[in-house]
């Protein structure tokens, strides 16, 4: 598969690109760098020749009200309209958590603007929409700065990091289109002025923090829901794709959604599986050899496996959360569920093996308690 990405030379795009190249794709970094630019339409022919993913997540160069739409404007028509003269199976873009919320904003009113662009263009498409960036704490600082007084909203944010971003975004474009979009956070909800005081702190920055409930944000009045996702349905997709959100329905009590967490049980629920999985196992394109293999595995359950190191351990090899339900609390939910099938098993260990590629997945293994204990070698024959 043949991947493109616009503003392949920046903190996100270039992260992406190393991310598909270390799983194998052919990638082209698209930047006027490399003589690809959107805005002009320069190079976009030659770069999108059999190319079957683009994912977009160029940003612009100004932030002024004018200059940002006209870019994103103009940038996506051209893009979108070449992407269609080639025959492109998958439009990925980047955008904001809380876009069509922001509309005081020049900028956001930009994002919502391109957005809509890809909506009406006719392709398969999935928007991300991610919360701030960690890496963008010092430019929301030098705009908000008067002197010594850094004058932030109290609004909660949900920060989450480029490297997560990337990686999710690499994820998505193994995955199949979802024609609508998905909000993607940070692990940890906290006031804006807040998490600025303890990003200045770690920096030994003498600037001061002004928390101010009314204090614009790029122009935009900020209020509890602003920029965090809405809950767990925020986003949006057909509702007929098989294994997306209508299988969930909030849970306040755990903190997430209530999962209807079962074994595959037929043909459909099948089907919806072998899309999800190739998210993680995309050399798997022939659907029959995979439900015959799928086959073999469900009769075996859990692969037991007896070692001097470890005991008697319950092994997962392939697991895989869906792009639109991630953020949601569900991979720790079916850890936490393969954990209690491990014990009742008597099992004395659980081994969860993850590929060294996989930065975001080894994060949240850690988070789950789990512990790297070593590397696998592997030799093709």
């Amino acid at each position: 598969m043949k991947i493109l990405v616009i503003g392949g030379s920046g903190l996100i795009g270039s992260k992406v690109v190393n991310n598909l190249r270390q799983l194998g794709y052919e990638v082209t970094a698209g930047s006027p760098k490399t003589g690809i630019n959107a805005y002009t339409g320069e190079g976009l022919t030659e770069a999108l020749r059999d190319t079957q993913v683009v994912i977009d997540v160029s940003n612009s160069p100004s932030f002024e009200d004018r200059a940002v739409l006209d870019f994103f404007e103009t940038s996506g028509r051209k893009l979108l309209a070449a992407e269609a003269a080639a025959g492109v199976q998958h439009h990925i873009a980047l955008s904001v958590v809380g876009t069509e919320r922001l509309q005081d904003s020049g900028y956001f009113r930009a994002k919502l603007a391109q957005e809509a662009l890809i909506e009406a263009a006719g392709l398969p498409y999935t928007i991300v929409r991610s919360t701030q960036f960690f890496e963008f704490l010092g430019g929301i600082a030098q705009s908000s700065t008067t002197g010594n007084a850094i004058r932030l909203s109290t609004a909660p944010v949900q920060p989450i990091s480029s490297d997560d971003i990337a990686a999710i975004v690499a994820d998505t474009a193994l995955a199949p289109p979802l024609n609508g979009r998905f909000d993607a956070a940070g692990p940890e909800r906290l006031g804006l002025a807040t998490l600025m005081a303890h990003y200045l702190q770690r920096l030994g920055d003498p600037r001061t923090v002004v928390p101010d409930p009314q204090a614009p944000y790029y122009g935009a009045q900020l209020d509890a829901q602003s920029l965090v996702p809405a809950g767990p349905r925020d986003w949006a997709a057909p509702a007929s794709r098989p294994g997306s959100a209508n299988r969930m329905a909030h849970d306040p009590a755990a903190g997430g959604p209530a999962l209807d967490l079962r074994h595959v049980d037929n043909d459909a629920e099948l089907q919806a599986s072998f899309a999800v999985m190739q998210a993680l196992r995309p050399h798997w394109q022939d659907a029959a050899r995979y439900r015959e293999q799928f086959a073999r595995q469900r009769t075996q359950g859990y692969r037991l496996q007896h070692t001097l190191l470890h005991g008697r351990s319950v092994v997962v090899d392939d697991r895989v959360v869906t792009a639109s339900a991630r953020g949601l609390r569900v991979g720790e939910r079916l850890v936490q569920a393969v954990r209690q099938q491990a014990r009742q098993l008597q099992a004395h260990h659980l081994v969860l093996d993850t590929g060294l590629h996989m930065a975001l997945a080894q994060r949240f293994d850690v988070r789950q308690g789990l512990l790297a204990r070593g590397l696998h070698f592997v030799e093709p024959l």
